[in-house]
């Protein structure tokens, strides 16, 4: 099982990766692992490739803003693996390459978790409620003939191959010249082909050829290999064989994964200076899962449950309900029964009394400030009223009018609610600054994990405590009675993270009912970005047009640019709201003047 935390939205290197791209992460490492555990069974290598292979030497894990894993394998251990990898993977788990779909014309084998999009709820409780398919790439690399000529020479025959094969299958190549071509390859190779109206099952007995071309060079022929396809191809080059011969294994994310021994000379050659960090987008739409939702949704002709925006979601209702003003209502019945003198005067003014105070000491506890200022007023009050009844009199209420005034109308509490201790670190100087100004209270969110239909699973809790701080635990707190004068908040999600949630009291769709000014905090580590960044456009989707900044009275950012980008992201999501309202709630914090 995929640890909670993990699936926790994180900044790594200034980007910012959301619950969603980390479900698919986690999807791909729960495949990585079972061809993990296929290779070492049956004592086959396998190594990082590409992306993959730069974030194992570089981040320890995937690269941050790519969401593919790739691995390699030379031909000798690739046709090992196939042999025994049809019987060994899960059942669901599938290998994908040009025998076993339609409309794939590629060399680089795809194993995955699943044959096709699966909303089945066991699916979803293994992979995170993630329905999307998730895969890992095989690239196969071949020996390369010595003399340049000869393997000019394959090279030709191997295009040859598949250009017959997709000229076949597309209907580009008449059948006579084609069956003309058949005939020439057949007699080369010793083949016999199907006949000709079988078009899929003649294109991929080329490919097939295609493949054994590409690995016809035996080891001791060659001091080089390549990927031949595409690369050696489009005119590649390959790399010394002997990087193969020896590997190592590198942490990546909660696993560890093999590469080649001389790992820094086969990344240098890919990548240059590849411990330079830099955003280079990968070949394919980001993240992955992304085009299958697309694709899913038009073939089905439905649209996937989404987060949407709600015209006047971030206005509040004004429900109240909270302990000042159930305080207020009470010193206006006091006042009342003063004035109007009933025959249960005594009593009911008592009775108020005592519910106020326990009340009191329920929301803050006995030896909290307020009650130490409201206690005893009501204490005395109630003795006036038992010595008032003796000689029929009434009690003054200035006394207790002022202690609700003074003890507990006037008491400003800022609450901080975050949900786990690296979170909170986005959050902490401003924390310190409102600790300065007067009481604060901190609260930690458990995050639980939800099951495909938002049900709790177990107790889980994916967070972590702050450091150096007091913490209020959060089933003690009833942030509708206390009603914090500020709420400051990083979780903004609400229930709408696909497989995490929070306590349903602290979503801030109820928050910003609870207090004068909801406050939401942007991760801070988030590096500036540009609007034509894709990919981190795009994650804006999670953390920016959810629940929490939608809610809150203001949105705290930590520069200019990202003010900006946050601003276009609101406004193009909230369609129908006050494009000057939202722009004018995104604020810069002030490090100098603290706010």
């Amino acid at each position: 099982m995929t640890d909670p935390r993990f699936l926790l939205d994180e900044v790594r290197c200034g980007f910012m990766i959301p619950t969603a791209v980390k479900q698919a992460w986690a999807g791909s490492l729960a495949v990585l692992k079972e061809v993990d555990r296929i290779c070492e069974k049956y004592g086959i290598n396998y190594y990082a490739e590409w992306g993959t292979l730069l974030g194992a030497v570089r981040h320890a894990g995937f690269v941050p803003w790519d969401d593919d894993l790739d691995i390699g394998m030379l031909r000798s251990d690739y046709n090992k693996f196939r042999e025994v990898a049809d019987k060994e993977l899960p059942s669901g788990f599938m290998i994908q390459d040009y025998a076993s779909l339609d409309d794939y014309r590629q060399f680089i084998v795809r194993v995955t978790a699943s044959e096709r999009i699966n909303f089945s709820e066991e699916h979803l409780l293994e992979f995170n409620n993630f329905p999307y398919i998730a895969s890992i790439d095989i690239f196969v690399s071949d020996y390369l003939y010595r003399d340049e000529d000869k393997e000019r020479e394959r090279d030709r025959e191997v295009l040859k191959l598949i250009a017959l094969s997709d000229g076949i299958r597309d209907g580009e190549i008449v059948k006579d010249t084609a069956q003309r071509e058949l005939y020439d390859i057949g007699r080369k190779y010793g083949v016999r082909f199907p006949e000709f109206k079988k078009k899929r099952e003649v294109a991929v007995l080329l490919y097939r050829l295609a493949e054994e071309q590409m690995g016809r060079v035996r080891r001791e022929d060659a001091d080089e290999t390549g990927q031949i396809f595409p690369w050696i191809l489009k005119g590649g080059k390959g790399v010394d064989r002997g990087i193969f011969e020896e590997f190592v294994r590198l942490p990546f994310e909660d696993t560890t994964i093999p590469v080649p021994a001389q790992y820094a000379k086969m990344t240098g050659r890919k990548y240059g200076d590849f411990m330079k960090v830099s955003k280079i987008w990968g070949g394919h739409g980001y993240p992955f899962f992304e085009a299958q939702k697309e694709a899913f949704e038009a073939s089905a002709g439905v649209k996937l449950p989404a987060f949407k925006y709600e015209p006047g979601m971030e206005v509040r209702s004004g429900t109240g309900g909270s302990l000042k003003e159930i305080a207020k209502e009470c010193v206006e019945e006091l006042n009342r029964l003063y004035e109007a003198f009933p025959e249960d005067y005594y009593a009911a003014s008592q009775q108020l009394a005592i519910d106020l105070g326990t009340l009191t000491e329920q929301v803050y506890g006995e030896d909290f400030v307020v009650c130490r200022i409201l206690i005893p007023a009501l204490e005395a009050f109630c003795e006036q009223l038992y010595a008032a009844a003796a000689e029929g009199g009434r009690v003054d209420t200035a006394e207790v009018s002022e202690a609700v005034r003074s003890g507990l109308l006037e008491y400003k509490e800022v609450l901080f609610v975050t949900y786990d201790a690296d979170a909170f670190e986005d959050m902490r100087e401003i924390y310190g600054t409102e600790k300065e100004k007067g009481p604060v209270t901190l609260i930690r969110l458990p995050v639980w994990k939800k099951d495909p239909l938002g049900r709790i699973l177990a107790d889980i809790d994916a967070g972590k405590d702050p450091e150096n701080v007091t913490l209020t635990a959060y089933d003690t707190y009833d942030p509708v009675l206390r009603a914090p004068s500020k709420i400051y908040i990083n979780w903004p999600y609400d229930n709408e993270n696909p497989v995490l949630t929070v306590p349903a009291d602290y979503f801030s769709g109820k928050l910003h009912e609870c207090t004068e000014e909801l406050i939401y905090v942007t991760p801070r580590k988030i590096r500036d970005f540009g609007a034509d960044e894709k990919n981190d456009v795009y994650n804006m989707k999670h953390y920016i047009c959810a629940p929490g900044p939608i809610c809150a009275d203001r949105v705290i950012v930590w520069s200019e640019v990202l003010k900006e980008r946050y601003a276009e992201a609101l406004c193009a999501f909230m369609r129908g709201a006050d494009e000057a309202a939202i722009r004018e709630k995104i604020k810069l914090y002030d490090t100098e003047n603290k706010g």
